[in-house]
């Protein structure tokens, strides 16, 4: 007798990207494009992440929040409750969503990245560990600021714990 075994590809990792603006979905395009053995799903509402975390294992889940619900620490835990402990949620905001991304962090989340997304940090938070794929990764360095200039910074944000008189 002859027995034959059945070798399966091993399964793509999900990764769940929740409530996505048109930048944020052309660049994580080419993080998908340059990752064939991760799964990216869409989707549209934190109800459908939720849905689609249920529904088996999930890397990580990278939920947008600019406009998101309102008890944003709630939806935060219901992804945490739907995909389990081991898979890594990650907010994205804009800069003037990240005082709620941090109160949010209560919900359960592992990490928050600023928008716009870079294609390292996203790899990073999500654990994938690969570097990306030199200049043509599209995602420009950061620019990095002077010590004057965080000197400079530093002052302005010491005004606002003075009292309006020392503020002139």
């Amino acid at each position: 007798m002859t027995q034959t075994l059945s070798v399966q590809p091993p399964a793509r990792e999900r990764v769940l990207v929740i409530r996505p603006d048109e930048d944020g979905r052309r660049r994580l395009r080419r993080l998908e494009d340059s990752s064939p053995d991760l799964d990216f799903v869409y989707c549209e509402s934190f109800l459908t992440g939720i849905v689609a975390a249920s529904r088996g294992s999930v890397r990580a889940m990278l939920a947008r929040i600019d406009g998101g619900p309102q008890r944003l620490a709630d939806a935060v835990g219901a992804l945490r409750e739907a995909a389990g402990q081991d898979a890594k949620i990650i907010l994205c905001c804009s800069p003037g969503r990240e005082p709620a991304a941090q109160a949010a962090m209560a919900g359960g989340a592992n990490d928050y990245l600023i928008e716009p997304l870079r294609e390292k940090d996203v790899d990073l938070a999500i654990g994938y560990g690969r570097p990306p794929q030199g200049p043509a990764a599209g995602f420009a360095p950061a620019p990095s600021a002077s010590m004057e200039e965080l000197s400079a910074l530093g002052e302005v944000l010491a005004l606002f714990d003075a009292p309006p008189r020392d503020r002139l």
